[in-house]
């Protein structure tokens, strides 16, 4: 699934870049690989979550929070004292803070264990950035070299077109075998179609 992802994000960078190709300069690798790092939602998601692991650790270091207690025990439910809490003698109210104490030991492990898998997220996302910054380089040297090739067959077919125009006139000029201009049409049309493709 994340491949696929990562392949339909990738998909969308080379649109953008395609897009982008026609309306301006083309990008660098160097500015590709900034940008495909910059809009990558699992990159984000890791740095998140390690973030998140980094303050759940600076506070599994604190003391849990105090808590309020209050209560009613002993109240009576029948007879004619039934639900008055001043009438019955064994009627206990009752209001308190209290708080837990959990050992600096087991607190500063429980920070360790955060900053650990806080460390581990941080790897895991190294190893995402090293696969992202592989495919999108592989993404834009495919492209470099659809559109360096597509230059040279345009190029390739302005020169044979001339070549055309000259063969043309050898041929009335006897110097040259008709058939010579029907190879070098076929050979302009070949050319044309890997144009297209």
């Amino acid at each position: 699934m994340k491949q696929h992802t990562l392949s339909l994000w990738l998909g969308g960078v080379l649109f953008g870049l395609l897009t982008s190709a026609a309306q301006a300069e083309p990008w660098t690798l160097e500015h590709t690989l900034t940008e495909a790092q910059r809009y990558s939602a699992e990159l984000s998601a890791s740095r998140n979550e390690a973030q998140a692991l980094d303050a759940m650790a600076v506070s599994a270091t604190q003391l849990p929070d105090p808590k309020l207690k209050f209560g009613i025990e002993n109240v009576p439910v029948q007879g004619s004292n039934d639900r008055r809490l001043t009438r019955e003698g064994m009627t206990m109210q009752k209001v308190g803070i209290m708080q837990s104490y959990v050992s600096s030991e087991k607190r500063e492990r429980k920070a360790q264990t955060f900053q650990a898998q806080a460390r581990s997220v941080l790897a895991k996302s190294e190893a995402v950035r090293a696969a992202l910054q592989r495919d999108t380089a592989q993404a834009w040297l495919d492209l470099a070299l659809a559109q360096q090739a597509l230059n040279t067959a345009r190029t390739l077919v302005r020169e044979t077109e001339r070549q055309r125009g000259v063969q043309k006139a050898s041929v009335g000029a006897g110097s040259a075998m008709p058939d010579s201009v029907l190879a070098l049409q076929m050979i302009l049309s070949a050319m044309r179609d890997k144009e297209t493709l």
